[in-house]
């Protein structure tokens, strides 16, 4: 009988770690977009900056969903 649980847990190991850096990545970019949308707020003449930080991170966000899901 062959013994597979080393590839196996080889196999878990290598997934735990990529879902580990892409929600450090996904943390990291929304945490810059919520220090530069919180710089942006309440100064004048901002409103479009103020959109284009918050649809980043709402399309940031959804793109990090979707590679989770496909794996």
């Amino acid at each position: 009988m062959v013994d597979h649980s080393n590839t196996i847990r080889t196999m878990i190991e290598h997934e735990n770690l990529l879902v580990n850096y892409r929600l450090t990545w996904l943390i990291a970019l929304q945490g810059l977009l919520f220090a530069a949308l919180g710089f942006a707020w309440g100064k004048p003449d901002t409103r479009q900056i103020i959109e284009v930080f918050c649809w980043m991170g709402i399309f940031s966000a959804f793109c990090c969903l979707v590679a989770w899901v496909s794996t």
